[in-house]
């Protein structure tokens, strides 16, 4: 007589005349299980177990290989050079690799004339002589010295009311008027 399980053909010689069938329940609790599982992690933790040995006895993993294989591709894939690879290739699928090249390269020469600029001591662009400009678009000895009074903050400085008090900060008196 010919079988079907769970869509499944089995005919006469697959059984090859063993019709033995040895079916097992086991009770599970989900209290044991839970603190079974903790004492095994815990194994593992000190070295008396390994990770293989928790996975199949303890966490009732099937395939502890396939997850010891999975494992390692999650830390591959975690690697920030994997990631830019894997983000590039998205890129170009998603044809803005070009794009992101371009800005590479623009940022590339950004950085190269601003590391001219520090070697060479010079002006604010290649080929331009003179002081190098601060963020205000003035001269830095300019911008340096106008703070020079100021305790190079912008601010000036606070005078003590006696040798052991300092006075109050000004900063936020303005809103309070």
């Amino acid at each position: 007589m010919n079988l079907r399980v769970r869509g499944h053909a089995i005919d006469p010689s697959m059984v090859e005349s063993d019709y033995s069938i040895l079916v097992s329940f086991e009770l599970v609790d989900p209290v044991m299980q839970l603190q079974h599982r903790e004492l095994g992690l815990r194994e593992v933790q000190q070295g008396l177990k390994s990770k293989e040995t928790y996975w199949s006895a303890d966490a009732k993993l099937e395939d502890a290989t396939g997850e010891q294989r999975r494992l390692l591709e999650d830390l591959i894939r975690s690697d920030p050079r994997v990631q830019e690879v894997m983000a590039k290739a998205v890129a170009r699928e998603a044809g803005i690799l070009n794009m992101l090249e371009q800005q590479e390269e623009e940022q590339a020469k950004q950085q190269a004339q601003a590391e001219a600029q520090m070697q060479g001591g010079g002006g604010g662009m290649p080929g331009q002589e003179g002081p190098m400009l601060g963020p205000d678009g003035m001269p830095i000895q300019q911008s340096m010295g106008a703070m020079a009074g100021m305790g190079g903050t912008g601010r000036p400085t606070r005078n003590p009311l006696t040798p052991g008090t300092a006075s109050p900060s000004r900063v936020g008196q303005e809103l309070a008027r």
